[in-house]
Parts: C-alpha cells; sequence; structure tokens
C-alpha cells in the first residue's frame, strides 16, 4: 500500500512467501489446522497416542504408528477400541510436534468399550475372524439289520428248492432215448404248476 506522507509502499500482511520458499508439509487428517496457530514446519512422520483410563492415569500405545498408515480415529479404534484418546504427531526422529487435541488435559473421545493397548499386530490378530473349522466327515450309516425271514419267504425258499429238482428230474429223464415220455410230462407238468404257484405268491407279495 502507497504511503502519500512517507512515499513508500507498504508491504502486505501477511507477509505472502518469498519466490522460491519451500512449501509447507501437508496437514494429517489427525492434526486439523487450528486457527490463529502457526502452521508446522516439520512433516509429520510418526504419531503416538495415549488413553485416559477411568482412574484419570494414561496409559501410552506400545508404539510409534507411521503416519500415513493411520488416517483416521476410525482405525485406532479398530486397534485399540474407545476411550479418551490424545495423539502426538512426531517428526523423522520420533520428537514431538504437537498434539491433539492441542489444549492439556484435553482428550478425544471414541465410542465403545476399550480393548488392551497391545502391538498394532496383535490388535489386529485379535479382531480377525478364527478359520472356520471344516465338518468331521460322517460315516456311512451301517447297513440296516436284516430281519429273519418270515413265514412267506420259508414256503418260496423251499418252493425255489423243489422246483429246482424237478428240473433235475426233467433233465435226466431226456437223456436216455427209450424215455417214457409220459413221465417227462408228468414231470413238467408238475414243474409248471410249482412255478406259477411261486410267481403267484411273489406278485402277491411285491404288490
Amino acid at each position: 500500500m502507497f504511503d502519500p506522507q512517507q512515499g513508500t509502499v507498504e508491504p502486505p500482511f501477511p507477509p505472502s512467501a518469498p519466490a522460491g520458499a519451500p512449501e509447507l508439509p501437508p496437514s494429517h487428517p489427525l492434526f486439523p489446522e487450528i486457527d490463529g496457530a502457526p502452521p508446522d514446519r516439520c512433516e509429520i512422520k510418526y504419531i503416538g497416542f495415549q488413553r485416559r483410563n477411568e482412574d484419570g492415569r494414561t496409559a501410552h500405545a506400545p508404539e510409534d504408528v507411521p503416519a500415513h498408515e493411520v488416517l483416521s480415529w476410525a482405525t485406532v479404534q479398530g486397534w485399540w477400541g474407545g476411550g479418551e484418546y490424545k495423539a502426538a504427531a512426531k517428526d523423522e526422529h520420533h520428537r514431538v510436534i504437537r498434539h491433539f487435541p492441542p489444549a492439556p488435559g484435553e482428550f478425544h473421545y471414541l465410542e465403545g468399550d476399550p480393548k488392551p493397548l497391545l502391538p498394532r499386530a496383535a490388535a489386529t490378530a485379535r479382531v480377525r475372524p478364527a478359520p472356520a473349522i471344516a465338518p468331521a466327515m460322517s460315516q456311512a450309516p451301517a447297513p440296516a439289520a436284516q430281519p429273519p425271514p418270515s413265514a412267506m419267504e420259508a414256503i418260496l425258499a423251499r418252493l425255489v428248492n423243489r422246483l429246482d429238482k424237478l428240473e433235475d428230474k426233467l433233465e435226466a429223464s431226456r437223456a436216455p432215448a427209450n424215455t417214457d415220455g409220459a413221465l417227462a410230462a408228468l414231470i413238467t407238468s408238475q414243474a409248471t404248476a410249482n412255478a406259477s404257484i411261486m410267481t403267484g405268491m411273489l406278485e402277491h407279495r411285491t404288490g
């Protein structure tokens, strides 16, 4: 701005960054910019966490997490559950740059029950579902015990045996050349009658 009394030009406020000056590192989602606070000059490389217990004491997470691996509070909740947390932004040498929430004694509340502050690998393993166990191979059922033969089955067995004997006699009667034809006809007739009886009984049983 030109000052007519001094004849000079005042620099703008706030002063703009000089040409060629290094750009400020991008802000991290867990550390929003606060109005009036100076911007971070160091890039956030790691984040440490502490949780306030019900008795008022604080417990620290067992490791500093690389900043690019935790971009939301939901990730923190998945590892260590709910509770009151404070995050510490750290540089590449694990030196603290800033906190969130920034005020002393202020914590960020997450819903849910707290979980043990274990290393992330162990905490992730706790929430990983257990592998499904394949069901045991079912054994084939044992064959049912056969019921004892009924009276009808016993009669059929005797008839079959008798028919076999009659057929044997018929074959024997046909062998000699001088076989009596009447005897052969009689045996054939008996075999046919027995076969008809057995067939009828079988049809009656299966019908």
